[in-house]
């Protein structure tokens, strides 16, 4: 099982989505509601005003996508991109002293708004598990998070735990030593959440005088999860670690 700071640096990871979220609520508030100000950032753009109003709108959709697990990382790899491409708005507004609030701001609250851009790109990436610079080295392994299903009965068919995990509408990847969905006699079976497939739940069995199960995955409510449905629907006894 996980230590407290891998659970530590997950929480940070959820604190730092929420801290986002409020951001871009926020500045998608702002756009929608004081746009004169982003107007006059972009008047080399084509509707100055609708941009300003989609990027606002932009901004609202990606604050509520990082709170939903299924489009999380996409909402972050969005946003990310977002922060790079109003980059060239900012550097505008700079060299040709554009007011913001009815205030020209100097020289050294444009510097550090131009160093704070790239923070935004790599917070939006972090935050959401698609890099994890600099706090792990390169390279270095994830932390796996496993149960141990002792002893179970006939298996659920394999469709029924990505809906369970995800949703019923989810898109999943998998694969298994069965290719009845229907069966309920498989001990492998590996599901992960597309587009990214960042997000996954690996099953098998390992050597044992009896059949066991080891339920792993990268995330820790995954595995806790994943490893629940199971027991309720097999039976057996449910460890977290084995022997």
């Amino acid at each position: 099982m996980a230590d407290t700071g891998d659970r530590r640096f997950e929480r940070m990871r959820m604190v730092m989505r929420l801290i986002l979220a409020a951001f871009y609520y926020l500045a998608g508030y702002a756009h929608l509601t004081s746009p004169g100000d982003f107007v006059a950032m972009i008047p080399w753009l084509p509707v100055p005003h609708a941009i300003v109003m989609l990027t606002g709108w932009a901004e609202l959709l990606g604050a509520t996508g990082l709170l939903i697990p299924r489009v999380r990382k996409l909402a972050g790899i969005m946003l990310a991109l977002y922060a790079v491409c109003v980059f060239p708005a900012n550097i505008y507004q700079a060299f040709a002293h554009v007011p913001f609030g009815g205030r020209v701001y100097g020289w050294n609250a444009q510097a550090l708004r131009f160093a704070l851009q790239p923070v935004f790109v790599w917070w939006a990436l972090f935050c959401v598990n698609v890099i994890d610079w600099p706090f792990r080295r390169p390279g270095a392994q994830p932390a796996m998070f496993e149960y141990y299903l002792v002893s179970p009965g006939p298996r659920p068919p394999f469709g029924l735990i990505p809906r369970f995990l995800w949703g019923e509408d989810c898109d999943y990847d998998s694969d298994g030593d069965s290719s009845d969905p229907n069966s309920t006699l498989w001990t492998e079976l590996h599901v992960a959440l597309r587009p990214a497939c960042t997000e996954w739940v690996d099953i098998c069995a390992i050597e044992a005088p009896q059949l066991v199960l080891r339920i792993r995955s990268n995330s820790p409510d995954l595995a806790k999860r994943a490893a629940s449905f199971l027991h309720d629907a097999t039976g057996g006894e449910l460890r977290s670690s084995w022997p």
